[in-house]
């Protein structure tokens, strides 16, 4: 099957960490035997001063054919229709480009509603089109028409649409009938790197935590808990990677509660170090406010660590054997919960943890139910519209 694959955000030389979930997915159906294509249009901030490069450029990664081009953005979730026509118009180059070379594919499939999705849904003809939604924005309340409306239309026009989990679906099925259409839920996959590593006793407890340093993913939260719970016990050592525009704010807060040498700030980091952090860790907590599916916690609970989440609409459940499930924004529950998995650190099951992590997010799984629903789609669109139910 030949594969055009349409990401609304992607990894770039620039910022080769970005959307590196979507990469590693379609590493793994080109595995299974696809030809894919990626045709990525990268929005180039207007703050940076850059001009966008609008030619299209190829590259080969890791066996997977790439075409790039770049597009100016200014604010693309405020001024959304600026974005999604500059975008549209883009991304219709880059299809023309690789159907010149491969032909007209078999599948279109997009990850992100805006604007991949939408912009797929114009630029699709007669192919078939699954998008695949993981866009964290539509887990707010507050969404406004034109969002909602770019997310209908890719819902109903598309053959097959994908939430990367039940609680994103039931955010979106608040504004969209989501029965009358071909919406099903599919778990991110996770990278084979992530398996199953023993705990090598130190003489340190070390939480971990990764993610955006942005106001949603609760490190402010997190800080002012760790910091109350653990600030006389120099044995214990939170973690915390990422960049972001809070990071100021954190490490001011940080140095205000007089814990700067126990609460480490480290950065960005690649997936080598970020499989490094998850084995070198007791335990993972991220006291995040909203996500749609958490592939951090998923990494962490495969490598065998014991979580902490928060109720965000991206894990529904934590089993007693993996860890603690609290309320967002609760601070008490957020200390007890560091506390109890401090003090009671033997009672958690590394291996039976990634073991059950892994039954359902490993790339074998995942990739499997996305196929599916691939080959359902392409058959569906290879039948006779009067042999149709």
């Amino acid at each position: 099957m030949l594969i055009f694959t349409l990401p609304g955000w992607y990894k770039s030389e620039r910022y080769p960490e970005n959307c590196l979930f979507i990469y590693e997915q379609m590493q793994a159906i080109k595995e299974k035997g696809h030809s894919v294509v990626v045709l990525s249009v990268q929005p180039i901030p207007i703050q940076q001063g850059k001009k966008p490069d609008h030619r299209i450029k190829k590259i080969i990664d890791n066996g997977i054919v790439t075409y790039y081009t770049e597009i100016m953005s200014v604010w693309p979730t405020k001024f959304k229709s600026i974005y999604v026509n500059s975008f549209s118009k883009a991304l219709g180059r880059l299809i023309n480009r690789a159907i010149n070379e491969f032909g007209v594919p078999d599948l279109y499939y997009a990850h992100f509603s805006f604007a991949a999705g939408f912009a797929a849904v114009k630029l699709k003809g007669n192919v078939p089109l699954v998008t695949q939604e993981h866009f964290s924005l539509l887990m707010n309340e507050n969404i406004d028409k034109k969002m909602k409306h770019y997310i209908k239309e890719t819902v109903r026009n598309s053959d097959a649409f994908i939430c990367v989990s039940q609680g994103l679906l039931e955010s979106i099925e608040k504004f969209v009938d989501v029965d009358s259409y071909n919406v099903k839920v599919v778990t991110n996959m996770i990278d084979p790197c992530f398996k199953y590593y023993p705990l090598k006793q130190t003489d340190k407890f070390v939480f971990f935590s990764m993610g955006g340093l942005i106001k949603r993913k609760g490190f402010d939260l997190l800080i002012k808990a760790f910091s109350e719970e653990f600030k006389d016990d120099e044995k214990v050592i939170l973690r915390i990677a990422g960049q972001g525009e809070e990071k100021k704010n954190l490490e001011e807060c940080i140095h205000n509660l007089g814990i700067d040498k126990r609460i480490e700030l480290i950065g960005q980091i690649g997936r080598e170090r970020t499989l490094e952090e998850y084995t070198k860790c007791n335990a993972f907590v991220l006291a995040s406010r909203a996500e749609t599916y958490g592939l951090v916690y998923r990494e962490a609970m495969a490598v065998g660590r014991p979580i902490i989440s928060t109720r965000h609409g991206g894990i529904r459940t934590v089993p007693d054997y993996a860890g603690h499930l609290i309320d967002v924004d609760d601070f008490c529950q957020l200390k007890r919960a560091l506390r109890e998995i401090y003090t009671n650190y033997d009672k958690y099951d590394g291996k039976l943890i990634s073991e059950k992590c892994l039954q359902e997010c490993s790339s074998d799984s995942v990739v499997e139910k996305i196929i599916s629903v691939f080959d359902e789609v392409t058959c569906k669109a290879n039948i006779p519209s009067d042999q149709l139910e």
